[in-house]
């Protein structure tokens, strides 16, 4: 008899309730696979006689004394036959595709040890989608996100001898199983689908192993047991925690408001307290002053603890209630057994180069301090420490090297983004060396600025690398009279610095004009009076005018700065990108302009105050397409009360000025439509006016059977469209079914001039299907269009026609969402998940997402042939799709050839279908020939799209290109 390939094993104990519904939910029968439960000693009567019938049944029963999960899943694979193994608890469920899959997928991948899914969490009221991270070690490390679940090979049970029985606490022995894993080389396969359900309840092995005791126990074992991989995965796992800080502390300040009448309850107690770590603190301080060579680093880092142990104390007094719950629970024993941990593992041979942060706290405060700290600590490291388990991971990165250690990811990233002085140095030799190094003009408009920040800005154009500019200040009578005596102060500091003094207010335009007609430089550099220029910026900018003598434009990379000092809200920007900012000012900051331009077109306009940048950049774009990207953080925007960073509302006329200032430039463009803002987020919506909807558009859509899933996809199209002129033609490659042939039979009854049908028995060829359709086609326009899609916007077309009737345009593609309303597709990205992949999938239909990429017009190297649209003379300029591309990346190669050719490919929001993706031709690469197809397919597109996937245009080099929500890349 042939052995079973996969074993599901259930561990039972006491929830015989459950059991049958777990059976219920896959096929018993499927082929090369066995089920076995095992008793553990239950006590619950329904249970014992639940397990009895079911063995009546014919299912492998097993009983034995209680002798817990461990021994008992053990027990189970020890008797197993299949060579993979599926663990499944009898209150959860599992689908036959999760069985299906798992096998596939491990007898297809010789590398894949571990196969695991998305999981749906469910109680009695409601259910939840959980989208699951692919591995990242470092990030396993931190929280297990797999649970025991999971289809594995029983070579790793086996080479693990079993799962760990000697664990302190029960719960953790997965963990353990997948760290042995990973330990033993084997890669993890993520299955991009919901196929396990988890049943939250009360009581349940989950809830008592997240204990704050079970939790440190367990979590220790682990660290000493798997030092080598905490060694070989350090600065991931140091970056995790780091991150986790980080969304702690997050949700703290969220919170703030919510603090204030508590903190006023308490505020004795806690001036007390506050008075006595100062006081330590002081102390100690004193103490490292002696040591000469550690003392401006330590007292740096106490200053820094001390306001961290402070916003984490606020935090803690949400309500007096959950106040006293803490205060009464022994919760310093929880930092100590931490601060165990983390020396045992910094002690550790690999770590020596790492800075030992956690090590520099226990060295700097002494037994005495640590006592009046005592408290403040042992309630922040236990929320920490129990946010590690139960949050989700973000993977970012935190500082390393020689800088400060912060809780914020993005500061150490900064800190290590900024230049040194020796890096400095070199820009301010090699620059002088250049031939005919451009000279700069930076004009900053001036009004009453908060002083502090107003020097600050003008030391940050004085430090400067990169030494040929002039720096003029045009003052438009600040009534402050700090502002003047600033002014000459730094007039007569350096000879470089001009000062403009208007006569009289005339606002930022004007003002920004009358610096404008003193600028002797080459090119102009924008910047505000309350900003900073990191001191490599102008070198930066500079350095790429030499590298592009024909450079008219180059704009940078930003961030945000507040009144600590604190930096957060990058913007990583993509490289030249003109119908991304049709919908908004993308550019931002650092802008630099070349001046006979500027002056050409006029500057500044009076009449856009608040958006007379936008206005400008419009204009100037109108006059040149020579626009360089630098993708550095190079300025950084500061955000206090007075500015318009901080907030939105700051400045409402902006958003008028921004509305007139794009609809003059549809105008001037010949492409008139209507601009709308966006409520509720920046940016703004743009609808062109279809210049001739007596054009045909041609929709093809290729099908084999599946009559359900095409009927909807007609109905919708016929239902919804308002455009007046089009045709669907449905391309019907093999069907068989007598259900399909009676539907299209039926649509060529009830349109007979509006619908019609090809036939191909050519084996599955998406490429060749898109260009028979195109052979059956006579419109101006075609779209592309999958069978399983719905449509849901009426005016789908016409939001497509306005932009695909522009010359410059060459594939239009649209919003496509998921049956619960989250997006599927919004652009492509070359390079995402090594060959191409959809970005912002997951996000709500209405975003915002990144910067609110979901809701405006974003240019974008490729999009889906799921749904888009391409006039038909630029598809026979390209002879269609490539055909070599039989299944995957057909659109990407097209969608790339078409931008080689001179054309820009564009997403637009307002067109939304549903995507229920693939449901005709099933998942494309789970059998060995699929497999070997889909790898040759992407290297043909690695092969021949290199320089781009290493860096998409319309993406950005910072941002990961192993995640679909642009986070950043470290």
């Amino acid at each position: 008899m042939r052995k079973p390939l996969l074993s599901i094993i259930i561990p039972c104990y006491n929830l015989g309730r459950y059991l049958e519904e777990c059976l219920e939910s896959f096929d018993n029968e499927i082929k090369d696979v066995e089920v076995l439960i095992l008793d553990d000693g239950s006590t619950d009567e329904q249970t014992r006689s639940v397990l009895k019938e079911i063995a009546q049944k014919g299912y492998q029963v097993f009983w034995q004394e209680n002798q817990g999960v461990e021994t008992t899943r053990n027990n189970l694979i020890k008797k197993a036959k299949g060579k993979y193994i599926l663990p499944v608890d009898p209150d959860n469920t599992i689908s036959n595709d999760y069985i299906q899959k798992g096998i596939e997928i491990l007898e297809s991948h010789d590398e894949v040890g571990v196969v695991y899914s998305d999981v749906i969490h469910f109680d009695e009221e409601k259910e939840t989608r959980v989208k699951l991270p692919d591995l990242e070690p470092g990030r396993l490390l931190v929280v297990n996100y797999i649970d025991n679940c999971a289809v594995f090979r029983k070579e790793i049970w086996e080479k693990s001898n079993g799962y760990d029985q000697n664990m302190p606490k029960s719960g953790y022995e997965d963990w353990d199983m997948w760290m042995n894993a990973l330990e033993q080389g084997w890669s993890f396969y993520h299955i991009n689908d919901f196929l396990f359900r988890y049943r939250l309840r009360e009581g349940s092995l989950v809830q008592s192993a997240r204990s704050e005791e079970n939790h440190i126990q367990n979590y220790n074992y682990l660290l000493e047991k798997h030092k080598s991989l905490f060694g070989k995965y350090h600065d991931q796992y140091q970056y995790f925690v780091g991150v986790k800080i980080a969304e702690f502390s997050e949700g703290i300040r969220e919170n703030e408001k919510n603090f204030k009448k508590i903190l006023a309850d308490t505020k004795a107690d806690y001036q007390h307290t506050q008075k006595e770590l100062r006081s330590a603190i002081d102390d100690k301080q004193a103490h490292i002053e002696n040591v000469e060579s550690e003392k401006n680093k330590l007292s740096e880092q106490l200053k820094h603890i001390s306001n961290q142990l402070k916003h984490a104390m606020d935090s803690l007094l949400r309500t007096q209630q959950r106040l006293n719950q803490i205060q009464s629970m022994p919760l310093f024993k929880f930092a100590k057994e931490l601060k165990i941990l983390l020396s045992r593992f910094r002690s550790n041979n690999s770590m020596d180069k790492s800075q030992n942060f956690f090590r520099k706290i226990v060295v700097a405060f002494s037994k005495k301090s640590l006592q009046v700290i005592r408290r403040f600590m042992a309630k922040i490291f236990k929320h920490i420490y129990l946010a590690l388990e139960e949050a989700r991971v973000v993977i970012v990165e935190a500082g390393k090297g020689g800088l400060a250690y912060s809780e914020d990811p993005y500061m150490n990233w900064i800190e290590q983004q900024r230049p040194k002085e020796d890096d400095l140095l070199k820009q301010r030799v090699k620059s002088g060396k250049w031939d005919n190094p451009p000279f700069m003009s930076v004009v900053i408009p001036v009004y009453n600025p908060p002083i502090k920040y107003f020097k600050s800005a003008i030391d940050s154009v004085m430090q400067q690398s990169y030494e040929n500019w002039e720096l003029i200040l045009s003052d438009d009578c600040s009534t402050d009279p700090k502002v003047k005596k600033t002014l000459e102060e730094y007039r007569k500091k350096d000879p470089r610095i001009k000062v403009v003094y208007r006569k009289e207010n005339g606002h930022i335009s004007a003002a920004s004009n009358s610096a404008l007609k003193k600028a002797e430089g080459d090119f102009t550099v924008l910047m505000d009076q309350d900003d900073l220029l990191s001191l490599n910026a102008l070198y930066e900018v500079a350095k790429v005018i030499v590298d592009n003598p024909n450079s008219d434009l180059i704009y940078t990379d930003e961030d945000k700065i507040d009144e600590s000092d604190h930096h957060s809200f990058a913007h990583f920007k993509p490289d030249w990108s003109p119908e991304s900012l049709l919908s908004r000012n993308y550019l931002g900051h650092l802008t630099v302009f070349r001046t006979n331009i500027m002056r050409k077109i006029g500057g500044w306009r009076v009449g856009f105050e608040g958006s007379q940048d936008y206005d400008l950049v419009l204009r100037f774009t109108e006059q040149t397409n020579n626009v360089y990207h630098i993708p550095k953080v190079l300025y950084h925007w500061r955000v206090h009360e007075e500015s318009t960073a901080s907030s939105e509302e700051a400045k409402p006329y902006a958003f008028m000025a921004a509305q007139k200032a794009l609809t003059e430039a549809l105008e001037r463009r010949e492409i008139p439509g209507k601009v709308d803002f966006l409520d509720g987020f920046r940016g703004y919506s743009i609808r062109l006016n279809v210049h001739d909807d007596s054009k045909k558009v041609s929709i093809i859509i290729p099908t084999k059977d599946k009559a359900d899933v095409l009927e909807t996809c007609i109905e919708s199209i016929f239902e919804k469209t308002t455009y007046p002129n089009f045709e669907v033609i449905v391309i019907d490659n093999n069907s068989v079914e007598q259900d399909t042939f009676e539907l299209l039979k039926k649509w060529q009854n009830d349109e007979p001039n509006r619908f019609k049908t090809a036939r191909t028995e050519e084996p599955f060829n998406f490429s060749y299907l898109m260009n028979f359709g195109r052979k059956n086609a006579t419109g101006e326009y075609l779209v592309l269009l999958n069978n399983d899609t719905k449509i849901i916007s009426n005016d789908w077309l016409e939001g497509m026609i306005e932009q695909a009737q522009r010359d410059e345009i060459g594939v239009v593609g649209a919003k496509l969402l998921y049956p619960n309303d989250t997006i599927q597709h919004a652009g492509v990205v070359i390079g995402l998940g090594g060959a191409a992949g959809h970005i912002l999938v997951g996000e709500h239909r209405e975003g915002p997402g990144y910067f609110n990429y979901v809701n405006l017009l974003n240019n974008y190297s490729a999009l889906t042939a799921a749904c888009f649209m391409v006039k038909t003379e630029v598809f026979d300029q390209l002879d269609g799709f490539d055909e070599q591309f039989a299944v995957e990346y057909n659109d990407v190669d097209f969608c790339l050839r078409v931008m080689n050719a001179g054309y820009r490919n564009v997403y637009v929001p307002n067109v939304e279908v549903y995507h229920f993706e693939s449901i005709s031709r099933g998942h494309p690469h789970l059998t060995k020939e699929s497999m070997n197809r889909h790898k040759s397919e992407i290297k043909m597109l690695r092969d021949r799209w290199e320089k781009y996937i290493e860096n998409d245009p319309h993406y950005n080099p910072n941002l990961s290109l192993g995640a679909h929500d642009f986070r950043m890349k470290f």
